[in-house]
């Protein structure tokens, strides 16, 4: 650094690697002249640094490769976990997801008509078509022939067997086998309400999205457990206004109630409801869902509706109750179970208390007709289990053509045609009622043989009314 008299500075401008700098401390006003190397210009002292970007490809690369690898770390772990919990490696999938059947893909599997089986059908459907009825009939190659004899022939008398059975092993009460019947029926019977000539539950409370579904009990004979965990599914979220919306799950009941009937039906509806209150049933959505604690395990692979053969099959005797959730479901079984507060006939089946000097208190609770008992429950505490019994002639229901629906429905007559036998006691969600132009009154049901191939999407529409009908109110 060199110092110059300030009377030669001040007539001289300075070179370009010369920068002349004021120092403000300097009383005598002396300046300094700072010698820059001759590399640099002054200019380039104050020019923004250029950054050195030949090495951000090679940066780039790496951060991309490092991502890469990390994804495929992910999938790798992600399909190792899920062939592990489907039941790889030697895991036994059954003993945590559900009871006794594996989830997996099943190929259709149903009886095939013989010759002689589809002439009987067809005769079947011809003597329906041919009264030119409120219904027709369509073949349907799922049709069972009825039995003359074994597990599913005669269910009156059969029900009354299995109910005095249940007495006497169990030590029942009257309060055990009838609930909170009396009082309810009797609550019912006090009610003012305007009753609509139309009802359908699906309007009434379109935010429950249980209320729309129809499931599929496939090859068990569960149509009682699948209609009553539906019914429980809807007043659940009825009764919170739709803030609680859960599926109640039909496989932990036929599994888990000893006395409800498991694959093999119910002689009692109410038992289910009974279980409901007493012990409570986690969530559980249709099969292959992997919805909630326990979907459903019976594969909807043989029809609709399945083959009685394959509803009487010995294994599912062998059907053991888990009371554990899937894997990855957020709660514990016992976190999980819902229950019921109350529960109760709407109508009693006449016929099998009048046969039990123990229920005969259970007749004629009130004057008011099992109609108006029925649809008052319905529009005030939503839809019931209903259960009837079902003739051969009822596999081949068909809903209308489009263009006919609401104007002409087709209305089920039970024996319609005298060729049709009885064939089985069956269970479905009763859900409203109406009535067509010409003043026919029917029943509205959700059924239990799935949305396709068969009725009005797995809905149908019934003149009769059911022999009983149950119900219960949740917690």
């Amino acid at each position: 650094m060199i110092e110059e008299p300030e009377s030669s500075s001040l007539h001289r401008m300075p070179s370009d690697s010369e920068v002349i700098i004021a120092t403000e401390t300097d009383g005598t006003g002396t300046r300094h002249k700072v010698v820059i190397p001759a590399a640099m210009t002054p200019r380039s002292l104050f020019k923004k640094p250029r950054l050195n970007t030949s090495r951000f490809p090679f940066l780039m690369i790496c951060v991309i490769c490092c991502g890469l690898l990390l994804l495929f770390i992910i999938l790798i772990a992600t399909s190792a976990e899920t062939w592990f919990s489907s039941g790889g490696g030697g895991i036994d999938r059954s003993t945590d997801y559900d009871d006794g059947e594996e989830l997996q893909e099943h190929e259709i599997v149903f009886v095939k008509h013989t010759a002689s089986d589809e002439r009987y059908h067809r005769a079947i459907v011809n003597d329906v078509n041919r009264k030119q009825g409120s219904w027709k009939a369509v073949y349907n190659k799922y049709a069972s022939k009825s039995q003359s004899s074994g597990l599913l022939s005669d269910p009156e008398s059969q029900k009354v067997f299995y109910i005095r059975n249940i007495v006497t092993n169990e030590n029942s009460t009257f309060s055990e086998l009838m609930g909170d019947t009396i009082l309810q029926q009797k609550k019912l019977a006090k009610m003012n309400i305007n009753l609509p000539k139309r009802f359908d539950a699906r309007e009434k409370w379109p935010f429950c999205e249980s209320v729309h579904r129809v499931m599929n009990q496939g090859g068990c004979g569960s149509c009682y457990a699948v209609a009553a965990a539906a019914v429980m599914s809807d007043r659940i979220c009825i009764e919170s206004n739709g803030i609680e919306q859960p599926f109640i799950s039909a496989q932990d009941l036929i599994s888990c109630c000893p006395n409800c009937g498991g694959c093999h039906g119910t002689v009692w509806a109410l038992l289910s409801f009974n279980y409901w209150r007493d012990h409570g049933i986690v969530s559980g959505g249709s099969y292959g869902s992997y919805e909630g604690c326990k979907p459903y395990a019976q594969p909807p692979n043989c029809g609709s509706p399945c083959s009685i053969d394959i509803y009487s099959k010995k294994d599912h005797d062998h059907m053991k109750c888990r009371r554990q959730c899937q894997n990855h479901f957020s709660k514990e079984y016992e976190d999980d179970l819902y229950r019921a507060k109350s529960v109760y006939w709407v109508k009693v089946n006449k016929v099998t208390v009048s046969n039990m000097e123990m229920l005969k208190a259970a007749l004629n609770i009130t004057t008011e007709s099992n109609e108006v008992i029925i649809k008052r429950e319905i529009i005030t505490n939503g839809p019931v289990l209903a259960c009837f019994v079902v003739y051969e002639e009822f596999q081949h229901y068909k809903s209308a053509e489009p263009e006919n629906q609401g104007f002409n429905p087709r209305i089920y007559k039970a024996q319609t045609s005298a060729l049709s036998k009885d064939l089985y006691g069956h269970c479905a969600k009763l859900i409203g009622w109406g009535e067509t132009e010409n003043g026919q009154k029917y029943w509205q049901f959700m059924n239990t043989w799935g949305r396709s191939n068969w009725g009005e999407n797995g809905f149908f529409r019934m003149a009769d009314e059911p022999e009983e009908v149950a119900a219960g109110i949740p917690i």
